[in-house]
Parts: C-alpha cells; structure tokens; sequence
C-alpha cells in the first residue's frame, strides 16, 4: 500500500494533488458502503442498475432542457456540383477517355 513516508524514514516528494486526496481521506469524508454492491444476487444487481440508469436518462434529460436550443445552420452559398455533371464536364473535356471508368471484359484465351 502507498504510504508518504518510505521505511528509511525519508519523507518522499508528494504531489500537490496526492495531498488532497490524503486530506480528504485523512477527514473520513470517504464513507465505504460495501454492501451496495457485493453480496448481492444478479437480479438485485440488476434492478440497482436499472435504478441507475433511470436516474441518470433523467438528470441528462433535465440538463438537455435547460439548454439553449442550437442555432440554425447556415443556408449553403451555392449547390455543389455532382458526380453526373462531373463526369460529363469530364468526357466533354477529354473525349479519348470517355467511359474509361467502366472495366473491359477480358476474353479468356
């Protein structure tokens, strides 16, 4: 077990949040509750679970209704071109490599 002070009597560099953490354990601010969780049957594991689960789709449900609502997006400018007019803009272009994108079938020899 971790312990601030080694066996050669040396007091060993903590760091700052190490004694926090020591402060409030060292206050007895840290209950245990053991038998929440252990010696219990699966279901009653499982209906604690599921308590927990409530708990908390509700307590999100609670912080999503205070929220502001998000703005709405933004209307885009321009359409963006597609992949149909591209590849005609394309063949118009440069129509030695008209239907280049479709595979040949090779002849079996």
């Amino acid at each position: 077990m971790w312990c601030p002070e080694d066996t050669y009597g040396r007091q060993q560099p903590v760091h700052p949040l190490q004694k926090l953490t020591l402060d409030y354990h060292s206050r007895g601010a840290m209950t245990s509750y053991p038998h929440i969780l252990f010696n219990k049957d699966p279901e009653q594991l499982r209906r604690q679970g599921a308590r927990g689960g409530r708990i908390f789709g509700r307590n999100h449900r609670a912080r999503r209704a205070l929220m502001s609502p998000p703005p709405p997006a933004p209307p885009r400018a321009e359409p963006r071109e597609t992949t149909v007019a591209a590849i005609a803009t394309l063949d118009s272009q440069f129509p030695w490599l008209r239907s280049a994108e479709k595979r040949l079938r090779k002849l079996s020899q």
